[in-house]
């Protein structure tokens, strides 16, 4: 009885002395949760060991502790080294927040004839003209980026499809072209494309304009088309012509 009553007091105080560090989890499957700290450091964990983890059930000599703190989840709650390191590398990971804002995104439309179920906006219907953005709205944006600190600005014209609203697109980069050197400003453009919608038109103004292109692709035909659905399940094919006519 003596034994273990020394036993559980034991794990009383190696719970007590470790202590939790911010953490975020996904689950993966029926038993599998991928664990990230706040750095991006992942840990492929069960259920029960991401509960031990969280309930702080772990031990030095236990190796779910060991695993845990090499990837500061956990710390000594005595231990200043954890919090040290893992404030150092998070004020690296975010240091580009103490430089002056460069990249400024435009969303000139809503409007997409793709209909991804990944997309991160909220994608409107073609015929949606009212979800474009306006030339003042664009023009004041300009202005907005150009006071940006940086010295060279980067405008990235994105969507919805921003080659839906191309006609914006021209005004945008005329304005800001005209309006930089006032400003002791250097601009540079990007477009980012699904490419089904490119032209002769678009890529001579493009070249004419030094705007590069940006697109992606989701891997081969099948995978693609069915990621990056559009009337005529053609989206890898355009995909594909169009960055080899870019």
């Amino acid at each position: 009885m003596a034994g273990f009553q020394a036993a559980a007091a034991f794990a009383q105080d190696a719970a007590a002395a470790v202590r939790l560090l911010p953490l975020r989890f996904e689950r993966l499957g029926a038993n599998r949760f991928l664990v990230a700290n706040i750095v991006g450091d992942l840990l492929l964990l069960t259920g029960e060991e991401l509960e031990r983890v969280v309930s702080l059930e772990i031990r030095p000599g236990d190796g779910l502790y060991e695993r845990a703190f090499e990837k500061l989840l956990v710390a000594g709650r005595n231990q200043r080294s954890q919090l040290q390191l893992l404030a150092l590398r998070l004020r690296s990971r975010m240091a580009f927040l103490l430089e002056p804002t460069a990249l400024h995104l435009f969303v000139v439309t809503l409007r997409c004839e793709h209909s991804c179920p990944y997309c991160q906006v909220s994608r409107r219907s073609v015929d949606r003209e009212r979800f474009d953005m306006s030339e003042e709205i664009a023009l004041r944006a300009v202005d907005v980026a150009l006071s940006a600190p940086a010295r060279r600005i980067k405008i990235e014209f994105q969507g919805g499809e921003p080659l839906l609203n191309f006609g914006l697109v021209r005004k945008i980069v005329t304005a800001a072209q005209e309006r930089a050197p006032d400003r002791n400003k250097t601009v540079e453009f990007v477009i980012a494309s699904n490419l089904a919608l490119l032209t002769d038109d678009v890529l001579g103004f493009c070249r004419d304009n030094g705007i590069l292109l940006s697109t992606s692709l989701d891997g081969p035909a099948d995978l693609h088309n069915r990621n990056r659905p559009r009337p005529g399940g053609n989206s890898h094919a355009l995909a594909v012509a169009g960055i080899r006519r870019a």
